[in-house]
Formats: structure tokens, C-alpha cells, sequence
């Protein structure tokens, strides 16, 4: 059965489908359940609220939780379905900064003991599905010393960006 949450920037509620969730579930393992109520408080209450750069019907909403992890952004996408005019989930990212250790993780699911880690070029760590290989998490190593010395940074990997399908 579908979950609904309350999203006063919408003025509406938006829906997280059973397939949604189950690809969240097979996706982004330890997402969840685990973090349904900080789901909820994203939308909520986000820290910020953007549009998608790649689909006019998305909005990002991101906000801050020291209770996932060590401290993590919890980043839920919206997508707006014109034909239906329902308001769903896309999909659930995660981003966090460790000032002491200058790194920047950009993580699909939290990193977990079987996933294969591997240094892919120019201090990126990839962490892999151990099944299917498909990169996971990444630790960007000395995130701001790369911000001082030039504004582009290009990771060392290939993103298939695609409309989410609904």
C-alpha cells in the first residue's frame, strides 16, 4: 500500500508507490525502512528545495540528519505526473562532508560490509554491489584542497542519466 507525506512547498501530499519503494528497497539497501520517518521530515520541512537540472517534473528536497550514519544529507526527489496530477517519489540520495577527513560521499544506499571498494582514478573511492557491479558509493578524497585549485571537478566514472519512469 502506497505512503503518503505531507508537503507543505507542494501544499500537497506526495506518494511513495509500493514500486517505488521496492526499488528503493533492491536499490539503495539500508535506506528502507530504516529512514522513513527522516524521509517524511525531508519533505516536510527540507533544508533546500531545487529543481532538477534533467526533468522539468522533479524537485530535489534535501535536508540535513545527524542521526543517518555519521551525518548525512538525505535527498528525495519528486516527480510530478501531469497526466495523473500525482506527486511521487523518485528516488532517495544521500550527501555528506567530513570536514576533518575532507571528503565528500555521494552515496545510492549506506556503504555496507560486501560491497567491493576500489580507487578509480585521482583519490576516488568507488563501492560496488557486490552482484551486479554497479557503483554504490563514492568518496571523493580531498574535496575542498580540488575546489581551491579549480572550479571543475570531473569525476572518473560514466552516469547513464535517464528520466525516472513512473
Amino acid at each position: 500500500m502506497s505512503h503518503f507525506f505531507n508537503c507543505p512547498y507542494l501544499s500537497s501530499q506526495v506518494e511513495l508507490s509500493d514500486e517505488r519503494e521496492e526499488h528503493i528497497i533492491q536499490n539503495h539497501p539500508n535506506t528502507l525502512p530504516d529512514y522513513l520517518e527522516q524521509l517524511s521530515e525531508t519533505l516536510a520541512s527540507p533544508d533546500l528545495v531545487r529543481p532538477s537540472k534533467h526533468d522539468p517534473q522533479a524537485l530535489l528536497f534535501s535536508k540535513w540528519f545527524d542521526t543517518i550514519l555519521t551525518g548525512r544529507y538525505l535527498i528525495v526527489i519528486t516527480v510530478s505526473d501531469l497526466e495523473t496530477n500525482r506527486l511521487m517519489i523518485a528516488q532517495n540520495l544521500t550527501i555528506r562532508y567530513d570536514k576533518i577527513g575532507d571528503i565528500l560521499y555521494i552515496d545510492r544506499c549506506p556503504p555496507y560490509a560486501e560491497q567491493e571498494s576500489e580507487e578509480i582514478g585521482d583519490e576516488v573511492v568507488a563501492r560496488m554491489n557486490p552482484t551486479t557491479g554497479t557503483i554504490e558509493n563514492l568518496a571523493i578524497l580531498f574535496f575542498s584542497k580540488r575546489l581551491q585549485t579549480t572550479n571543475i571537478f570531473q569525476l572518473p566514472v560514466i552516469a547513464d542519466l535517464q528520466l525516472a519512469s513512473l
